[in-house]
């Protein structure tokens, strides 16, 4: 074996054992996020309501009410949908349909007193989506004029 072989190959298994290290932190990160989070989860603060109580949590969904000092905040994780009333400590503008991240402290009843908040606005997140949609048909437009399918070999090939 010469000494290109013998490099090729401890690279293989240099690389072989970085990809098995990755795919082992990443199935770490998935069995135990929940055990490293800063904040608890809804499913932890329903579960156990009154502990939770007094203390800083983050949450984030979708506006379903507005009112003249309060809003109504939606959020869904794993099939439970939980709706708390949001204190902002100050005026802000949400509508009806806005998604909001909300950082503050759980009071009683459902209740959050806002010390942060990240508000946005429903067109904006829809607007991602039309964004998305207009790069998709310019992308297919310059693959389609620079490739084309070779149906007998089952292939793209570049055209001119």
């Amino acid at each position: 074996m010469n000494t290109v072989q013998k490099i090729l190959k401890s690279r293989a298994i240099i690389a072989l054992s970085l990809f098995l290290i990755l795919f082992l932190l990443c199935a770490y990160h998935q069995t135990n996020h929940e055990y490293h989070r800063e904040y608890p989860s809804l499913k932890d603060i329903v579960a156990n309501y009154e502990k939770y109580i007094g203390e800083t949590t983050s949450i984030s969904g979708e506006v379903v009410g507005v009112h003249s000092a309060t809003f109504q905040l939606l959020e869904r994780e794993d099939g439970e949908n939980t709706i708390f009333v949001v204190l902002p400590n100050s005026h802000v503008d949400v509508d009806v349909g806005d998604k909001v991240e909300v950082l503050g402290t759980l009071n009683h009843d459902y209740q959050i007193s806002a010390e942060k908040m990240i508000v946005s606005k429903r067109w904006k997140h829809e607007f991602v989506y039309v964004r998305s949609f207009i790069a998709l048909i310019f992308l297919v437009f310059v693959f389609m004029r620079n490739w084309k399918f070779n149906i007998k070999r089952m292939e793209f090939v570049r055209s001119g």
